[in-house]
């Protein structure tokens, strides 16, 4: 048997009756893709389409750029015993920082349990039989 398979030739007029007799196009896999030295090799997030993080991420980024430029005025913060000026534009994104880790913290709890419920549920319909 050869290495390649010449398929049969079919008559353009000729339609299918079924969607099922229409042969499907492969596509070539990483084996049979020749890579090209000069070429960069281009990488999405998670491998696929469109990287929209970093769309949505520039607009943001360039929004906290121009807030730091323009809040650099020393405020005084107090924290318990502890005091000092910083930045206003610091005091905002250390507070913003600190609010995304506690969101984080609290959602990743939240998501434990409810996996830990839907795990019960379904160990007792199992049980049950249902």
């Amino acid at each position: 048997m050869d290495e390649f398979e010449i398929p049969e030739p079919r008559d353009p007029m000729d339609e299918p009756d079924d969607v099922e007799d229409i042969e499907d196009f492969d596509e070539p896999d990483a084996a049979d893709q020749v890579e090209s030295p000069m070429a960069p090799e281009i990488r999405l997030v998670d491998g696929e389409g469109f990287p929209w993080g970093f769309l949505l991420a520039a607009p943001i980024l360039a929004l906290v750029v121009v807030f730091a430029v323009q809040n650099s005025e020393p405020v005084p913060v107090e924290f318990f015993s502890w005091s000092g000026e910083f930045a206003t534009s610091i005091v905002v994104a250390v507070t913003v920082i600190v609010t995304v880790i506690l969101t984080q913290l609290i959602g990743m709890v939240t998501r434990r349990r409810k996996r830990r419920r839907k795990a019960e549920k379904e160990e007792l319909r199992a049980l049950r039989g249902d």
